[in-house]
């Protein structure tokens, strides 16, 4: 909290604490203008604390209780701001910082429960704005029109995050054991999140009813903070369909995997491979490893476990056979 504009910024220059307000972040960048003739320069800027614990502790780790201005629910930041403002004669502020989620309607809410709470001055940045902020977490910064945020969104229990309708496409025709399915995925133009799906039968292409639910429950486990390898590893967790071993082995022209789950899978990675190439394709692999949102998560392979010859995938024993479950490969005997 500040009474005097900006304690946070003095405390930066001089290496000090910026009082009880929260760290914006454990480690982020910061602009200024004025120090080299009205030019843009970013500064590294370091938590003190979390240097000390290091520093103390000859580790790079950084553990879970070291917390940043977006991890604490902006409610909570409101309601210490009121405790300390019962006790300064004068108005103190504090920036609260929100998600780039946040829709016109929750600026709403929380100006007027900060009115209600008796708090004299406060402001909010949500992250992903045109304006960049002084302060950023990006690794490389890029311009102001282009501005992308890669904060890892904690969401509450029961939160589901709105999307915009600025999302980049991907679209792709499947062979299953009923017929063609069209699949759709949507994905966040500034970190490749997916967002939201469509599946959609062609003339002859199965239950257009079970396409649907499928469909929904993809896009609604995404958006409740589902991770992306997470939602990948069940769909190709589903049973075999016996109509899609049928199709692979009469026609031969079936889409990678056993059944329909298993190759909308399928084609959800190679489509959110395709759309991080695009966006990150002048990144260095070293600056998106320090994205949290985009560290592949899938498990490293087992080199002591049998795998499929065709996929890859590892292989499981069933009476006798020898049976993938990623795709139609079965050898018995």
């Amino acid at each position: 909290m500040r009474t005097i504009l900006n304690t946070k910024a003095i405390g930066t220059m001089f290496g000090v604490s910026g009082g009880i307000e929260p760290e914006f972040a454990l480690k982020f960048k910061r602009k200024t203008e004025s120090l080299d003739n009205g030019k843009e320069k970013f500064y590294d800027v370091y938590c003190n604390s979390v240097i000390e614990y290091q520093t103390t502790n000859n580790t790079k780790e950084v553990p879970d209780y070291f917390i940043s201005a977006s991890d604490i629910y902006w409610k909570d930041r409101i309601d210490m701001q009121a405790i300390i403002q019962n006790h300064v004669d004068t108005a103190i502020s504090s920036t609260v910082n929100l998600p780039k989620e946040t829709q016109i309607e929750d600026v709403e809410k929380l100006y007027i429960y900060a009115w209600e709470q008796g708090i004299k001055g406060i402001t909010i940045y949500r992250s992903g704005c045109k304006k960049e902020g002084i302060l950023t977490t990006l690794k490389k910064p890029v311009e102001v029109t282009e501005e992308k945020s890669f904060e890892p969104q904690d969401l509450t229990w029961g939160t589901t995050i709105q999307i915009s309708d600025d999302l980049i496409g991907k679209k792709r025709k499947i062979i299953t054991g009923c017929g063609s399915v069209h699949v759709q995925a949507w994905f966040d133009p500034d970190t490749g999140r997916l967002m939201e799906t469509f599946f959609s039968k062609g003339s002859s292409g199965g239950c257009l009813g079970n396409l649907t639910a499928l469909s929904r429950m993809t896009s609604l486990a995404v958006r409740t903070g589902a991770d992306f390898h997470y939602v990948v590893d069940q769909l190709k967790s589903v049973p075999p369909c016996p109509a899609y071993a049928v199709r692979c082995a009469v026609h031969k022209d079936c889409s990678k995997g056993n059944n329909c789950a298993s190759a909308i899978a399928n084609v959800f990675e190679d489509m959110y491979k395709e759309v991080r190439d695009e966006i990150f394709a002048d990144f260095e692999q070293s600056e998106l490893e320090e994205i949290p949102e985009l560290v592949n998560k899938k498990p490293k392979q087992s080199d002591d476990v049998p795998r499929c010859p065709e996929c890859g995938s590892e292989i499981q024993f069933q009476e006798g056979c020898q049976n993938c479950p990623n795709c139609s490969y079965s050898k018995c005997g």
